[in-house]
């Protein structure tokens, strides 16, 4: 069983487990009443063509982007950031729907607190996401995934890179880690 440990910073890789060409660090954390998500990225072409919140921001650039499904629960909630701060939150039925239900029915409401800042060929992102929101009590015994789209004008296709080795797309919540305290294992 996969596990991931609050607060334990992780690197993004290929879903085969290959590095990625430019860095990305992030780390989860709760504080009893909201998920908190940070991320920094290298990035050498950091851009990102979205000029509102809630389109389809992994087609359109630079995103950073946080899964989380509630203990539980078959249900799972997916929280997108580009550099410009433009956010994304979806709320899926299950992987499955994911892939066929139409975009504008999974866009959501949760009231998540997000902020970007570009910096020397960085990006930073901190998103904070209450708990109650998605009616859930705790993370702890959740599941969770994190993925990055790293656009780059000298690149064919952009770059993909996610916090756990996948067989299948990110949309398979039973793929993800399940969540557990800092010290346990």
């Amino acid at each position: 069983m996969k596990t991931y440990r609050l607060t334990h910073p992780v690197s993004l890789i290929h879903k085969d487990g290959t590095a990625a060409r430019e860095a990305a660090t992030v780390q989860l954390a709760c504080d009893g009443k909201n998920l908190v998500f940070i991320a920094e990225m290298i990035d050498s072409d950091i851009h990102n063509a979205a000029r509102k919140n809630n389109v389809k921001t992994w087609q359109t650039g630079d995103v950073i982007e946080l899964f989380f499904q509630p203990p539980g629960r078959e249900d799972y909630y997916e929280f997108h950031v580009t550099p410009e701060g433009k956010t994304l939150q979806l709320h899926l039925p299950n992987g499955l729907r994911a892939q066929t239900d139409p975009f504008e029915t999974m866009i959501c409401e949760t009231g998540f607190r997000a902020s970007a800042q570009i910096w020397n060929g960085r990006w930073t992102v901190r998103m904070e996401i209450p708990l109650a929101a998605m009616n859930a009590s705790r993370a702890v015994g959740g599941r969770t995934a994190m993925a990055r789209h790293n656009y780059n004008k000298n690149w064919e296709k952009p770059e993909v890179t996610v916090s756990t080795p996948l067989v299948g797309t990110i949309h398979h919540p039973e793929e993800w880690p399940i969540i557990v305290q800092e010290e346990e294992s």
